[in-house]
């Protein structure tokens, strides 16, 4: 965040030291050396001074060192909302897993048959209920693609009680 911070505050710095340039080399009423007068309009306008090449560079390279700052902070910023939405698929999960357990619905598969990685893919293509109340019904998380799963399977674990089977968000400090 700081970063990120620093590199607006580079950004305005840069933004008036660029104004600073543009208003003393523009200015239209500039001095002859030679002579002690000042230059009417029309020599005014051709007498305005360009840019020069380390100028331009300095400005260049004042840009792309705002670039590298700001490129990690954005990374960053990037790979915590990958995480928070992976942790909110795997909160998902764990929530159907818990309301099938509930209902008496078999649907985890142990290590052997694959472990959290399928249970969370057979849950993304939903498990219908074979007995009770909500007989017929399918229990589901939403699509996910296969990233997205993947993702998720690292804030899940298996839970065993009693026989019962169940997936369990873990948390981000698994």
């Amino acid at each position: 965040m700081i970063n990120i911070v620093f590199a607006f505050q580079m950004a305005i710095f840069v933004l008036l030291l660029l104004g600073e340039c543009l208003s003393a080399f523009g200015s239209p009423t500039l001095q002859d050396p030679t002579h002690s007068m000042t230059l009417d309009s029309k020599t005014a306008s051709s007498a305005w001074r360009a840019f020069s090449l380390i100028e331009v560079l300095v400005v260049v390279a004042v840009i792309g060192v705002m670039a590298a700052i700001a490129l990690p902070a954005l990374q960053s910023l990037s790979d915590q909302s990958q995480d928070a939405q992976d942790q909110r698929n795997a909160q998902n999960i764990a929530q159907v897993s818990s309301a099938l357990k509930n209902l008496g619905v078999d649907h985890v598969k142990l290590d052997g048959e694959g472990g959290v990685l399928a249970t969370a893919e057979l849950l993304t293509e939903g498990v219908v209920v074979p007995h009770g109340p909500f007989q017929g019904e399918l229990f589901a998380v939403r699509a996910m693609d296969e990233d997205a799963i993947t993702g998720a399977v690292r804030f899940l674990e298996i839970m065993d009680r009693s026989g019962d089977l169940w997936v369990v968000y873990t948390g981000p400090d698994k």
